[in-house]
């Protein structure tokens, strides 16, 4: 440090270690230029320590004038819209009434400090601070230390937070409360959460499923396990995916469903989870396969009636020439006989002789046992043609008066070679039983079901190689305002555990490849969806399943009787 003397020129020395010699300063002047030193010294240190903060710093004194500041400070102000001539006084704080309530709790109520936020709009937009106020005793009295922080970044972060909890919490309520499935994995695939609907279209709760992977829980034999790689490589990749997969819910149905999953990502962009919506399509499948069905057997009646006609034309004459040789060989018989006795009564040797040759007797007695075999064969073709034509006529679209006894003997003619070999076909059919309004083609699909059905329980029965036969017995009578057609077997029975799955899409208990699981399915729609009757059965295990089918008389508008699904 630098002292001047008396005579002008410089001294070196250290303070405290100035002595009194000739041309030094007195004792006196030495102790005040030290006290300026010091001072000038905390000052250029305090300032340094001010404006190497980070953020906006004052020191404020007991009425409110600026002390101190650093340029951050001067800055703010001067962005907050304070004049540059208020920035010493007190002034500035009516322009900020929250800072003005801290520092008045910290320089005249004596608090040792006070947190204040406040937030500011200019046209730059607005912005949130953050000011720790705190009170230091000093000899001009109470001053306030004020360290400001702009805490914009995390209000925005904190505002963001409470949008979206409140936006999960209402999607966690759509969530609940749809009938979709909605499921949440981690990155494994592993369960996080499921909702309700996960629960109505699986059987599974969210305490059963969580930790586990849906594959897991859910695939069985029929799930297609190039759609269970698509997605397991899609989740690899954090990739979303749609796809249609059949799965199997805890009580073992089978059931179609459509999936949506999305990748979740956290702030930094990663993917953190996986959101996938589910939706049980399988009614929508079955109606597809339905309409595809419906379109196959309308293929497959069109080319029938087309046979039909086409054998229906020879037949005819076939039939007509057997006829006419069965008629003309009785006279060729009579003049036969004729020239028979003419020749015996000239040679009777020569006569005896070429009757025997010619085995004239026999001809005599199984001819006619041919033709009539031929005309009763021929007969039986015409039968099976008709039949074949009347159960493969489209009908019309809407419903038409019918007569049902009709429709269920040309239904069990045209199906005869599936029920031939294991049971034996009767008909108890009420011939007083009125028309009833139906749509025919549909009617005679639904019989055709029932029947194959009933044959394929006898034959699950009684077994291959079995010797013995069951028996089908297809009835009809009238119950008040509905028509009802019974279809009875001898078969096994349906078991307990699967009584209430027997009309869903798809469930079938025969072996892959012998059953689509549809017949009872397309039955049920037709009769309940299609024509407002019900269909039920009455079944015992070991003695045999009876069908019903109750179809209204007169047509009424649909759904207004249920179809149980009822079993003794």
């Amino acid at each position: 440090m630098v002292f001047a003397t008396r005579a002008g020129g410089p001294r070196q020395g250290k303070i405290g270690q100035c002595r009194e010699s000739e041309g030094c300063m007195t004792t006196q002047e030495c102790h005040a230029q030290k006290g300026r030193e010091h001072g000038e010294a905390a000052g250029a240190l305090l300032t340094a320590i001010l404006e190497g903060f980070d953020g906006l710093i004052a020191v404020v004194g007991p009425a409110g004038d600026i002390l101190t500041c650093n340029s951050a400070w001067r800055k703010h102000m001067a962005w907050l819209g304070v004049p540059a001539e208020q920035f010493d006084g007190p002034g500035w704080t009516h322009l900020m009434p929250a800072l003005r309530s801290g520092l008045y709790h910290v320089t005249r109520n004596g608090q040792r400090s006070v947190l204040v936020e406040y937030s500011s709009t200019t046209d730059d937009g607005q912005r949130w601070y953050e000011a720790k106020i705190t009170g230091h005793i000093t000899e001009r009295g109470r001053i306030a230390v004020v360290v400001h922080s702009d805490v914009t970044a995390r209000k925005l972060a904190e505002h963001e937070a409470r949008r979206a909890a409140a936006e999960n919490q209402r999607l966690a309520l759509v969530a609940r409360y749809t009938d979709n499935a909605v499921v949440i994995t981690d990155t494994a695939g592993r369960i996080e959460w499921v909702n309700d609907g996960f629960t109505r279209i699986t059987g599974y709760t969210l305490e059963e499923a969580v930790g586990k992977k849906p594959g897991h829980l859910l695939q069985g034999p029929d799930t297609c396990q190039e759609t269970v790689a698509l997605m397991r490589r899609a989740q690899q990749q954090g990739e979303g995916f749609d796809v249609e997969i059949i799965n199997y819910g805890k009580n073992g149905r089978r059931y179609w469903l459509d999936i949506e999953a999305r990748p979740i990502l956290d702030a930094s962009g990663e993917v953190c989870q996986f959101i996938a919506i589910e939706s049980d399509i399988t009614e929508k499948k079955a109606a597809e396969l339905h309409v595809t069905q419906a379109q196959k057997l309308e293929s497959i009646g069109q080319l029938a009636m087309g046979i039909a006609h086409e054998i229906n034309t020879p037949a005819q004459y076939v039939g007509d020439n057997t006829r006419f040789l069965e008629e003309s060989f009785g006279e060729i018989m009579q003049a036969v006989r004729s020239y028979e006795d003419a020749l015996r009564a000239l040679d009777g040797k020569k006569a005896d002789e070429l009757t025997r040759r010619h085995d004239l007797g026999y001809l005599h007695d199984e001819v006619p046992k041919a033709i009539v075999q031929s005309l009763e064969g021929i007969g039986r073709i015409s039968s099976i043609v008709r039949a074949m034509k009347d159960f493969s006529h489209p009908g019309a679209i809407e419903k038409e008066p019918a007569d049902l006894n009709e429709a269920i003997e040309s239904t069990v003619t045209v199906c005869r070679n599936r029920w031939k070999y294991v049971a034996d076909l009767s008909l108890d059919l009420d011939r007083n039983l009125p028309r009833v309004s139906v749509m025919r083609s549909e009617i005679n699909q639904v019989v055709l079901n029932l029947v194959v059905n009933a044959a394929d329980a006898i034959a699950e029965a009684l077994g291959e190689g079995a010797e013995e036969r069951g028996r089908i017995t297809v009835s009809t009578r009238l119950d008040g305002d509905f028509a009802e057609i019974r279809v009875s077997d001898t078969g096994a029975g349906i078991p307990e555990e699967i009584r209430d799955r027997i009309f869903d899409p798809f469930f079938t208990t025969k072996t892959v490849g012998k059953g689509t699981g549809q017949g009872l399915s397309i039955a049920h729609h037709t009769v309940v969806a299609r024509h407002g009757g019900s269909i039920a059965f009455e079944t015992k295990v070991g003695k045999g399943t009876t069908f019903v089918v109750r179809l209204p008389v007169r047509d009424r508008a649909v759904g207004d009787e249920a179809g149980a699904k009822e079993a003794a």
